[in-house]
């Protein structure tokens, strides 16, 4: 009896740490002076909340809950209402009443209208990202590759990001279901090398054909 206890107990703990996962994520979806968009997906259907805190302060924040579901790939865009111009924010990702995945940082927009000159920026120009994917890849090509270039960008610190088309190439394989294209995207999201940067700016796109063929 006590040892199908302790396995209830374990069993309890491996479904709460599996409910908490993060898939992909956080990211940078939009900034402005006053509000900050953060996009995650979870592994599973999930309540998120964002909690941040402008660097040097000791009050911190919530965004409001926002529940995840299959339909959308476990995905959420999450509001942060309470941040203003000119601040550095560091902020960290929950999922049902955890704290998970990296904490992570950016810096709101400087209120310069009628105040002083415009700040020069630099932004940075990137698409046609390929994941690579055993079992779906010809024999005879390699079509993905040096994603080193995303640390190279992140380290340069661009303002924002614009993805001119293919953010995920979709394949034969992946275009014909919804599931497929969810599939394509979170597996498109996932190179590690791509997190640095997509938590540290905003992130804005265009359409290509290998998007939604």
């Amino acid at each position: 009896m006590r040892l199908l206890a302790l396995l209830s107990l374990y069993l309890i703990a491996c479904a709460s740490l599996a409910q908490a996962a993060l898939r992909n994520g956080p990211m940078l979806a939009h900034l402005e002076m006053r509000e900050a968009q953060i996009w995650v997906q979870a592994e599973v259907a999930s309540v998120v909340r964002v909690n941040y805190t402008a660097t040097g302060s000791q009050t911190s924040h919530w965004s409001h809950p926002v529940e995840t579901n299959a339909s959308k790939g476990h995905t959420a865009l999450v509001y942060l209402d309470k941040i203003e111009p000119g601040t550095r924010y560091d902020y960290r990702v929950e999922l049902n009443g955890e704290l998970v995945g990296p904490s992570a940082s950016f810096a709101t927009l400087d209120n310069y209208y009628e105040r002083r000159p415009a700040p020069d920026f630099k932004f940075a120009v990137g698409g046609a990202h390929y994941a690579v994917e055993d079992g779906f890849e010809p024999p005879y090509r390699t079509l993905g590759g040096g994603y080193d270039i995303f640390s190279t960008i992140a380290g340069m610190e661009p303002a924002f990001m614009l993805w001119v088309g293919n953010t995920a190439h979709l394949r034969p394989a992946d275009w014909s279901s919804q599931s497929g294209y969810l599939k394509r995207y979170a597996k498109a999201r996932a190179v590690p090398q791509l997190g640095p940067l997509l938590q540290s700016i905003p992130h804005y796109a265009t359409w290509g054909d290998s998007d939604y063929s």
